[in-house]
């Protein structure tokens, strides 16, 4: 079984589903909202929305879960350009929300979460370099994001716990929990515990999440940066077979 083309055709149809969950959010906030401007329950784009959603975590669960490769760092990230790109572009959208952010600090919980945004745009920046050149960076790399991602999850949630409509924020929520769960992932896997299904799970839900969740998102950049992120820096797989023949040679 040739995993690798199994999972990228996975990966590809994500970009597609979740530009259609993104279309049906849009047409929620524009035909679904009654004469209070409150969403109509039950909306049908509400409906498609949710069964679109169940339906992707099915797909990606059975279109990775079988997916093997290298446990070796520099075999399961090996130089890319277009992976390095998707991390300048992580980059980016977080320096660009964090310097939009300057000064709002409502709380010492948003003070940590601007300077976080400061040493994570710094962190992508350096991963970035290493996807570019074939280097292996320290976990701390990814540690460091997904501490930075979990506090802005806490954060949001804190502001978004008083809406009584779901749809407002649930997916900037899952988006946040998906990020920080990548970026666990990839640290987990550059300390030698990961698992190539974790990474590629838990990536793409973090493309698609961040892709629905635009719709009137005050953090654009990072969402948009960061999916970008997800989508290309998944690691590297190999055929069953090829890993069984590197496995023999190494004995």
């Amino acid at each position: 079984m040739k995993n690798p083309v199994k999972a990228e055709t996975t990966k590809y149809l994500m970009l597609t589903v979740a530009a259609l969950g993104l279309a049906l959010r849009i047409l929620l906030y524009s035909t679904g909202m009654d004469g209070r401007g409150l969403l109509v329950r039950f909306h049908w784009t509400s409906v498609a929305l949710t069964v679109l959603t169940a339906a992707v975590l099915v797909a990606v669960f059975l279109g990775t879960r079988t997916v093997s490769g290298s446990q070796k760092c520099h075999a399961a990230y090996p130089a890319s350009p277009v992976a390095a790109a998707g991390a300048f572009a992580a980059m980016a959208g977080i320096g660009i929300t964090t310097v939009m952010g300057f000064a709002e600090f409502s709380s010492r919980l948003n003070l940590i979460i601007w300077v976080l945004g400061l040493c994570s745009a710094v962190c992508m920046g350096i991963a970035g370099f290493c996807r570019l050149t074939g280097k292996t960076p320290t976990f701390l790399l990814y540690a460091a994001l997904c501490v930075y991602f979990a506090l802005r999850m806490v954060s949001g949630y804190q502001r978004w716990s008083a809406d009584p409509q779901l749809q407002d924020y649930c997916y900037y929520l899952l988006a946040y929990v998906a990020l920080m769960l990548t970026a666990y992932q990839h640290a987990a896997f550059h300390t030698g515990v990961g698992r190539h299904r974790s990474v590629w799970f838990f990536s793409l839900m973090a493309t698609y999440f961040c892709i629905v969740a635009l719709k009137g998102a005050t953090d654009i950049y990072l969402l948009l940066g960061c999916g970008i992120w997800a989508f290309t820096n998944v690691t590297k797989l190999r055929p069953r077979a090829r890993l069984k023949t590197e496995k023999r040679a190494d004995i």
